[in-house]
């Protein structure tokens, strides 16, 4: 009976320890994390802008690049992507393209592949970045002036025109993004036409009428080429690309290229033996972050 009245005591004892810290067990503060990935929602022009960052969780400011995905992608495509660049020296950031994840927007229907993708996704997304930049430039964990942004086909296309219409941005790059905007209706092949008008409830066969071929003209990045400069940009093409053709990458690179005449070496193109996705595709996105990083940390 002694036995078990000093074990209870005992036990007593150590729970009175360790509540108030005297313990030889001593209690270690949970550890905090190396990074930190946060959605925030950012006010544009046409309602919030789901935004999300991922940075290191201390104070240092750090050079911050935005990566857009293509489509039919949405905020979480590039999640994995942008959780990456914190160990890279940079702070991460994507955000909800217009139509798509939490951004829907009725369309009157019916209405063309090329309507839904250009004019009613990639145009806006590309306005949205000066609402996005003005957020990110009050924030204390990114240098103001040393924001790049880039993206993958139609994330690139967002990207061209974002680089044209805010000249914050201190860098560029596009991945299998048309420099020439065309009603992509007849372009798609049987695989992604089927793809794409799932994702965006368009109309099989159906082209731009004749005044949404007018607004095609009229933000079609070649008939912007001067005010792209004076934004160091990355132009990158796939030879086995059958989606976005390589010569229409190469169109506004060469229509650009004489604004670019004090540094040439500023407007880059460079295509290379690769399909418009896949694990071939990889040696051409080191070469768009290597560009951006080149100017972003110089």
């Amino acid at each position: 009976m002694l036995l078990k009245q000093t074990a209870c005591a005992a036990l007593l004892l150590q729970s009175v320890l360790i509540s108030s810290g005297t313990c030889a067990e001593k209690r270690t503060a949970p550890r905090k994390p190396d990074v930190v990935t946060k959605k925030v929602y950012v006010n544009g022009r046409r309602g919030k802008i789901p935004v999300l960052i991922s940075r290191k969780n201390d104070a240092k400011p750090r050079p911050a690049i935005i990566f857009l995905s293509g489509a039919p992608g949405t905020l979480r495509s590039c999640t994995k992507f942008v959780e990456g660049l914190p160990a890279k020296g940079f702070v991460g950031v994507t955000y909800e393209p217009r139509t798509r994840g939490e951004r829907p927007v009725k369309i009157p229907k019916p209405y063309s592949i090329g309507r839904a993708i250009i004019i009613e996704q990639i145009e806006p997304t590309a306005r949205d970045i000066t609402p996005v930049l003005d957020y990110l430039q009050k924030q204390p964990y990114v240098l103001p002036d040393r924001i790049g942004m880039g993206g993958h086909s139609a994330g690139g296309m967002a990207t061209i025109l974002a680089c044209t219409y805010d000249h914050r941005l201190a860098a560029g790059a596009s991945v299998c993004s048309s420099g020439h905007f065309v009603d992509v209706s007849g372009r798609l092949n049987k695989p992604a036409a089927f793809l794409f008008h799932i994702a965006y409830g368009s109309k099989f066969g159906l082209k731009l009428s004749q005044e949404e071929k007018k607004t095609l003209q009229r933000i079609d990045p070649m008939a912007r080429a001067d005010k792209l400069h004076p934004v160091p940009f990355f132009f990158g093409a796939g030879s086995k690309d059958t989606l976005v053709l390589s010569r229409d990458v190469k169109s506004l690179y060469e229509r650009a290229l004489p604004y670019y005449r004090d540094a040439p070496e500023r407007l880059v193109y460079r295509e290379m033996d690769c399909p418009h996705a896949g694990p071939k595709l990889e040696p051409l996105l080191q070469e768009a972050f290597a560009f951006l990083e080149k100017h972003l940390k110089q």
